[in-house]
């Protein structure tokens, strides 16, 4: 694990905390070869490129991914009009959305795989 995550989560809002380590591990979870790497002052998760970062603008924590104009979105929750990036909000306050957040993460890095296969 990245030590500029760990200052950059222990410097956001207690309510932060929580949520945002345990989307990080469910990231750091998803394959032995997930690296972390602090960019543009936020993480970025990488497995054979970067695949999606955290970011925690206001109080929403928000899941980016880097490619997710490929992504398969049935629940159509992914947000962004851009070339390729799209996003999941979600409350730190709430309860997390465990199998959501897992769908995502693993469309993912499947299309991180298919990029540079």
């Amino acid at each position: 694990m990245h030590p500029a995550v760990e200052e950059y989560i222990e410097s956001l809002p207690e309510h932060f905390h929580q949520p945002m380590e345990e989307v990080r591990h469910m990231i750091l979870d998803l394959h032995p070869g997930v690296e972390e790497r602090w960019k543009h002052q936020c993480p970025f998760y990488y497995f054979r490129k970067r695949f999606c970062y955290l970011n925690c603008p206001k109080d929403t924590i928000i899941l980016g991914f880097v490619h997710g104009n490929e992504m398969q979105d049935h629940a159509g929750l992914l947000q962004g009009n851009g070339a390729q990036v799209r996003h999941f909000m979600f409350d730190p306050k709430e309860p997390l959305p465990y199998d959501l957040l897992h769908h995502y993460l693993i469309e993912s890095i499947t299309v991180d795989k298919k990029r540079t296969a």
